[in-house]
């Protein structure tokens, strides 16, 4: 009888464990199937994180492309404000005035075919019309400039230029 009870006793120990076991195998395969999932999920958004950092990388290379497309004309209306400033003898004081015009504000952007072989690029001009004001006061012959939305060194530049060429 003891022997019997014993071996009862096995057989359930050994049927809760293999009901057990059962249960822990259902349970992982669900978590391994969720797991997939999210690792899918994680490719997907990794590959489109990647493809948005190679439109941004190409973006900033324009960019900077287009900058440096700038350089020279900057370095140009330098040197000539320089050559102008010194030789200009003698600014007038005694002018005085005002007055408004429309002039045309451009801007060129360089942008490169990424699917060309031969890296062929692209220069693209827009424009539009500003209006523009001049108040002349007697002075020392200094240019100040103020513009909405700011407009950046290369304006100053061009700016002084003008009125040293008004000037001649």
């Amino acid at each position: 009888m003891v022997k019997s009870l014993k071996s009862k006793l096995l057989t359930f120990l050994l049927a809760l464990s293999l009901v057990a076991n059962a249960y822990f195998i259902i349970s992982f395969e669900e978590q391994t199937y969720n797991d997939k999932g999210q690792v899918q999920e994680m490719k997907t958004t990794l590959n489109n994180l990647k493809n948005e950092n190679e439109n941004l990388q190409a973006q900033i290379n324009q960019a900077n492309q287009s900058l440096n497309s700038y350089a020279p004309q900057l370095d140009s209306y330098r040197e000539r404000v320089f050559e102008l400033e010194n030789n200009s003898e003698t600014h007038s004081t005694s002018l005085k005035g005002f007055a408004t015009l429309q002039g045309p504000a451009v801007m060129q952007a360089v942008q490169s075919d990424p699917t060309d072989p031969f890296g062929r690029q692209s220069v693209t001009e827009k424009g539009t019309l500003i209006n523009m004001s001049v108040e002349i006061q007697p002075g020392k012959g200094r240019v100040f400039v103020q513009t909405t939305p700011l407009m950046g060194v290369v304006f100053q530049d061009a700016t002084n230029t003008a009125v040293f060429v008004a000037e001649k």
